[in-house]
């Protein structure tokens, strides 16, 4: 660590934080004294280390960046060849990353307002013209804090007392800025899973998340929405918007008899100023078109927020040539008259309303459908079968439950239905073994009829399909089983029961390791589904050492820039690229038009 009122470097140790060496003073026990010769400094303000253990120092009152070995010694061909490039006359902050012939060293110069980049021997590093490298921004003066990361740099500037960022990419060019930081910067860090943390200078560091902001302002428009062969009446344009607050969008929208695109300027603040253009109110997310019969319709849309958050435009739906409830008014309200339109768009407001309504009546069915359900009625759905849903399952996990439900309810309470149970919550294959299954009890051949076939089972073997009960058989006999007043007779209806009483309620659920590996994650226990489906059995026998206890690893799935089509589903501010697939009802979509 540097020790700049002390103009010396501390060595400690990582482990027990003992210190070990002093870099810069001779003598520990004398007062420190500021120096120019090399290893020795004058009000040392940063220091860093590349990848194969070098040392940088900032060595601001000499205004020079210094390289030591992990001995202490200083490369003195480093410091000349800084000194030769004339880039860096007044250093005012420095970061370094990378190994070996990978080693950049990024120094901010006061004097130069810029950042340079140099190599792990002080030579410049130059660009495609064989100019330095250097990374400028309109206003950056005054960057007391670096940090080098493998994507990017981050500078703090405490003249505009914000954190800005470059990506490591050819140019070096901005990649944005610490959306809600506004402050000094003293030092900043970026760690190996690219989290950055800021420290003002004083109170606690800010920590900051990287690709964790979004763009202020965007623009999105579509090609021709067309009508068909004929022009249509276009009624109604109803988007689905996830907003949140500090997020705005705001909806434009043009009729036109040509497919020819409307002007669109997605750099100016007002990207719709076209006359063509008919603007709407802020988050307005359903409503009214007016104007004649069109063959095309266009849509565009004004994304903005803070940057901590941004709306999200999932679907867009729009009506044409729907009559409304002029037809159902009497014929008098029918003919054409000078306020037709206004009587048109009067309706609209109620049918407006009431549609929404029917088309939730109309909808009902897939309310009892596990598959086309909205997520938020599954529980309600599930209940109706009784089906147990863990807390943050998966919703597609929830629908098949549900669905395989109403199959499993025939075999409830059953061996078939322990069965599926295991497989289908548990994900395992099981072999139910129910005792009752081989076992029968021994009596003598009865009778024999005229054909000389007994009339009662015979063949029966002890111990092969028979099994001999821990309890006393139904009867007495006196003096041996039974005492006089304290026993009991069974009717010929009963016969046998007693046999049986231990075996009728048990159930063994034989689950084995080399089953294989599980395709998907269990939704429960399989103690919990035999406990669950047990039914008609009163006792169960889960074999603990052989269950099987494999599952999947989960996956997080971060967005990238998306370069291409945007998805008529997925379309939100996020990246630099614009634009919006439309759909008509009944067709397909219609086309993207890209901003660049």
């Amino acid at each position: 660590m540097v020790d700049s009122g002390n103009h010396r470097v501390l060595h400690f140790d990582g482990i027990e934080f003992g210190l070990r060496e002093v870099w810069g003073q001779d003598d520990v026990a004398a007062t420190p004294v500021a120096g120019s010769a090399p290893g020795y400094f004058d009000t040392p303000w940063t220091i860093s280390v590349d990848g194969d253990g070098y040392f940088y120092v900032l060595d601001y009152g000499n205004h020079r960046i210094q390289k030591f070995r992990n001995t202490g010694e200083p490369d003195l061909k480093f410091a000349a060849a800084l000194q030769q490039s004339g880039l860096i006359p007044h250093p005012g902050a420095l970061a370094v990353s990378g190994k070996g012939a990978n080693v950049a060293v990024f120094v901010f110069d006061m004097d130069g307002t810029a950042i340079f980049v140099f190599d792990g021997t002080g030579a410049p590093v130059r660009d495609g013209d064989g100019n330095p490298a250097a990374i400028r921004y309109p206003g950056m003066t005054k960057v007391l804090a670096l940090a080098a990361g493998p994507d990017f740099v981050c500078a703090g500037d405490n003249a505009l007392e914000r954190v800005l960022a470059f990506a490591r990419e050819p140019g070096f060019p901005f990649s944005g800025e610490a959306s809600g930081y506004g402050g000094p910067s003293a030092a900043i860090t970026i760690d190996a899973g690219g989290g950055i943390a800021v420290n003002p200078g004083s109170g606690a560091p800010v920590s900051l998340t990287a690709a964790g902001a979004f763009l202020p302002f965007g623009v999105l428009w579509s090609d021709a929405i067309s009508s068909g062969a004929d022009p249509g009446v276009w009624n109604r344009l109803r988007a689905d918007v996830q907003n949140a607050d500090g997020a705005h969008i705001e909806f434009f929208y043009s009729t036109s008899n040509s497919a020819a695109s409307i002007p669109v300027q997605p750099a100016s603040a007002q990207p719709f100023s076209d006359p063509k253009w008919i603007a709407l109110p802020n988050d307005v997310e359903d409503f009214l078109l007016t104007g004649d019969k069109a063959y095309f319709l266009f849509v565009g849309a004004v994304f903005s927020g803070d940057r901590s958050v941004t709306p999200r435009l999932r679907q867009m739906r729009a009506d044409f040539d729907n009559p409304g409830y002029l037809p159902s008014l009497p014929a008098i309200y029918r003919e054409p008259q000078a306020n037709a339109e206004f009587l048109r768009q009067f309706l609209a407001l109620f049918q407006g309303v009431f549609d929404d309504i029917e088309g939730e009546l109309d909808a009902l069915p897939r309310y009892f459908n596990p598959y086309a359900a909205p997520a938020e009625a599954l529980p309600w759905l599930a209940s109706w079968l009784a089906v147990d849903l863990d807390q943050g399952e998966p919703v597609s996990r929830i629908r098949t439950a549900i669905a395989l439900a109403f199959r499993r309810f025939q075999w409830r309470g059953t061996a078939e239905g322990l069965r599926l149970a295991l497989l289908e919550d548990a994900g395992v294959h099981a072999n139910i073994v129910q005792p009752i299954v081989n076992a029968s009890f021994w009596a003598f051949a009865g009778d024999t009829a005229c054909s000389g076939v007994p009339s009662t089972p015979s063949g029966v073997q002890l111990g092969n399909t028979s099994t001999l009960p821990d309890m006393q058989p139904g009867g007495a006999v006196l003096g041996s089983t039974a005492q006089l007043d304290h026993s009991y007779l069974i009717t010929d209806a009963e016969f046998g029961q007693p046999l049986f009483d231990g075996l009728a309620d048990q159930f063994v659920s034989e689950v084995y390791r080399c089953g294989g590996q599980r395709q998907r994650p269990p939704r429960t226990g399989a103690r919990d589904c035999g406990a669950g489906e047990a039914g008609a059995y009163d006792v169960a026998s889960l074999g603990n050492r052989r269950v099987h206890a494999g599952g999947l690893r989960g996956a997080r799935w971060n967005r990238q820039h998306y370069r291409g089509n945007i998805r008529p589903d997925r379309a939100w501010l996020t990246g630099k690229h614009r634009g919006i697939a439309a759909c008509r009802p009944g067709g397909a979509a219609n086309g993207i038009q890209p901003s660049r």
